[in-house]
């Protein structure tokens, strides 16, 4: 167990408004609701509460246990967080809450004496995993039913857990789908909490990933060349260019229409400087991480240059403010290169000679670091 022999550790104080959770009774309902809410949507966060993370426990490789002591998870995504408590297979809890009535307060320091008397303590759990969960868009979610429960709980409806026991419809495994073929499962124990899985290209992930990208080959490639000339047009419909975006691969790589240089669409708007295309790009799920033309290019890599300009400077730290809003990572990688993006963009400032390249390098990297935890530079 790992709370007796721990140190300091990084964790969260997260304080939420006074909010009531609400029970499930449908796994359809549920699912209904979540996709509605998440499909889309950029993971920004994923957070365990500090108990159930001290005393986690590995099931393989893929397969974490926090069950012991925890049963709550939450999700932050651009405007809202998502909230689950997993008290056992079939007894879910949920709550959402916008993301502004949230108050986030980071710690480095011994875990704290009153962590099992308030809920405030939460364990950020990407720096657990090797497996990336933040920064993923969620490509859809699939909540399987289960016909039974463990025990009665304070504030759980007898009657109807019971009906939806005899219905076979109480929420069991909730299937969280992301756009790197994953499935992130999120479920309660035969007796106790929480257990979180990472699954890669199971059923339910083939079946959301080709209900999410229903679209024919021709179709798409329209569809692209179409966004591919509103990148270059700052005034462009915007309610034309959203719908062309539903239910579309934001993140394909393709090539330039007239130079045959592979590129993706943020790339592109970014090259171009379309601050506002962009911006839909990202809140209709482009990735701001992705990377194309063999895993050695990325939007993000692209912004650190210097246009010699001042104005157009600007608009390029202001394009990267919008990438590390949703999700863009400051320690992003490449194939080919040595150090991560951070690291790469202060390595060059320090030998930067030209004094524009010099001046917005340094902005690029004061930028990176107030996305960044004081410990990671």
């Amino acid at each position: 167990m790992l709370y007796k022999n721990t140190g300091k550790i990084n964790y969260s104080i997260i304080r939420t408004p006074n909010i009531l959770f609400e029970w499930c009774y449908s796994s359809d309902d549920l699912q209904e609701l979540l996709n509605k809410k998440c499909k889309g949507q950029i993971i920004n966060k994923v957070y365990v509460d500090l108990p159930g993370f001290l005393e986690v426990k590995n099931h393989g490789t893929s397969t974490f246990d926090f069950s012991y002591l925890g049963n709550c998870v939450l999700f932050v995504f651009n405007s809202f967080a998502l909230e689950f408590r997993i008290h056992a297979k079939g007894l879910i809890e949920y709550r959402i809450t916008d993301i502004w009535e949230i108050k986030t307060e980071n710690v480095f320091d011994f875990p704290p004496d009153d962590m099992f008397e308030k809920s405030i303590y939460y364990y950020e759990i990407q720096k657990y995993l090797d497996y990336a969960i933040e920064g993923m868009q969620i490509l859809g979610v699939e909540v399987t039913s289960t016909n039974s429960f463990p025990f009665l709980i304070n504030g759980l409806d007898e009657e109807r857990a019971k009906k939806a026991e005899q219905n076979n419809c109480l929420p069991d495994k909730i299937h969280f789908v992301i756009c790197t073929g994953a499935s992130w499962v999120f479920y309660g124990g035969d007796l106790d909490g929480l257990f979180i899985e990472c699954q890669i290209e199971n059923d339910i992930v083939k079946k959301i990933r080709n209900q999410y990208y229903a679209i024919k080959p021709d179709e798409l490639n329209k569809k692209i060349i179409k966004l591919e000339e509103m990148c270059y047009n700052p005034d462009f419909d915007k309610n034309e260019a959203s719908s062309l975006m539903k239910n579309t691969n934001l993140n394909i790589e393709f090539l330039y229409t007239d130079l045959g240089v592979k590129t993706d669409l943020l790339s592109l708007a970014a090259s171009e400087l379309n601050v506002e295309m962009i911006e839909l790009l990202l809140q209709n799920g482009a990735d701001p991480n992705n990377t194309y033309n063999n895993d050695t290019e990325n939007v993000l890599w692209d912004l650190q240059y210097s246009r010699n300009n001042e104005e157009d400077d600007k608009k390029l730290l202001k394009i990267l403010k919008l990438l590390l809003d949703h999700g863009g990572n400051p320690r992003h990688t490449l194939k080919g290169e040595f150090e991560d993006l951070y690291s790469h963009a202060l390595s060059y400032w320090q030998i930067d000679d030209e004094p524009f390249q010099h001046n917005h390098r340094r902005n690029f990297i004061c930028l990176l670091e107030k996305y960044m935890d004081y410990q990671e530079y």
